[in-house]
């Protein structure tokens, strides 16, 4: 099976998951900052090399979103985060009613199989007592 290239998907991506990816190279910045302070700590200018590398290419990427999108990436990683998690819980949220849902027609089912048996058993006790006497 042929692996499948970005190329050969060919979708526009929203704005929402434009700004997923928007905060997450914002993200990377900062641990790219944070381990460059390490090697440069550490004496290890080969990994620095390496960090100031990765960092032009992140923000290169990010001064291409920010050309293409303008204002409409003004969202705070924060925010993203908090979006994502509110869709999260609103899926579970959904998937929990329909599962209660459908437990609760279960119980009914086994209710009015209950009380159908139970029904039963006292009619043909009732006619036992009713033969007897």
């Amino acid at each position: 099976m042929a692996k499948q290239t970005y190329l050969d998907v060919e979708r526009d991506l929203t704005l929402e998951e434009v700004k997923v990816v928007y905060a997450y190279l914002q993200e990377q910045i900062e641990l790219v900052s944070s381990q460059s302070k390490t090697a440069i700590e550490q004496n290890d200018y080969v990994k620095l090399k390496q960090l100031i590398d990765h960092r032009k290419q992140l923000l290169v990427a990010i001064h291409e979103l920010e050309d293409i999108y303008g204002a409409d990436l003004q969202v705070s990683p924060m925010q993203v985060k908090v979006d994502s998690m509110n869709q999260s819980l609103q899926k579970t949220a959904r998937e929990s009613v329909k599962w209660m849902i459908k437990r609760q027609e279960k119980g009914q089912q086994m209710i009015k199989s209950c009380l159908s048996k139970t029904a039963s058993g006292l009619y043909k006790l009732a006619d036992v007592l009713h033969n007897k006497s």
